[in-house]
């Protein structure tokens, strides 16, 4: 079985609209900048930086993924 690893940054319940895009912004800067590609490049990383519009989704095909395989290696039950 191979995995990767995935992160996510997760803000407080109840964070403000304003707050959410204040973050996006900030955060659609760093993955642009060198230092952040160079870290990305050392640690065999890819970059694929999804912002809080597209998390949700991505979280839950993560879980639809992860799931899957973890039941068919007997690790997690299998709701099907």
């Amino acid at each position: 079985m191979v995995f990767s690893n995935t992160r996510f940054l997760v803000g407080p319940r109840g964070m403000s609209g304003a707050q959410t895009a204040y973050w996006d912004n900030i955060l659609a800067r760093v993955v642009q900048t060198e230092e952040w590609k160079q870290d990305l490049l050392k640690d065999q990383s890819v970059p694929d930086y999804a912002g809080s519009r597209r998390a949700g989704e991505r979280m839950a095909m993560l879980h639809r993924q992860l799931r899957g395989v973890l039941a068919d290696a007997g690790l997690a039950k299998d709701d099907k």
